[in-house]
């Protein structure tokens, strides 16, 4: 959506908002998850480390940069790191950048780093609002009302399975 909106704003077409303050980027780069290309030879983590690389070395002060889940493929520990070292060169670099990431230690390296959190229903949790607040990262992801939800919780699994 982010994107999306610096895209349309920068043809001179309205935008789909209330009211919306947009940069005029000079380019938009995303990093989205790919299914891995076996012409490449490369893993998952290597073809994600290459196109990162690419999107830094070309990014500019008045780029838009949007990464989803950077390093999802990696552990924990080394998606922190490696994400904690793009957004300190993201940071670096002054330009306007969004990272939807699950490391929730990422949300919260520096001054430059504002974070957003996608709300849910406070009486259902498995129930997304589509409503992102400004507040910090809380540790919950609501995998357990999802899962509960589809009967896939840890009890309702060893009820299934009779143990």
């Amino acid at each position: 959506m982010v994107g999306q909106l610096h895209y349309l704003a920068a043809l001179g077409v309205p935008v789909p908002a209330r009211s919306a303050g947009l940069a005029l980027a000079d380019r938009i780069f995303t990093h989205f998850e790919r299914v891995e290309d076996v012409a490449t030879l490369r893993g998952k983590l290597d073809d994600e480390l290459v196109r990162v690389r690419q999107i830094l070395d070309e990014a500019t002060r008045e780029s838009v940069v949007i990464l989803n889940e950077v390093f999802g493929s990696t552990t924990l520990s080394d998606a922190r790191q490696l994400g904690g070292a793009v957004l300190a060169e993201i940071a670096e670099l002054g330009c306007l950048a969004v990272c939807v990431t699950f490391v929730d230690e990422l949300a919260g390296l520096g001054p430059a780093t504002v974070s957003m959190v996608a709300a849910v229903d406070a009486a259902d949790p498995s129930q997304r609002t589509f409503e992102v607040v400004r507040r910090p990262a809380d540790g919950r992801a609501y995998a357990w009302a999802l899962a509960e939800k589809y009967g896939l919780s840890a009890e309702q699994l060893r009820r299934r399975i009779g143990r």
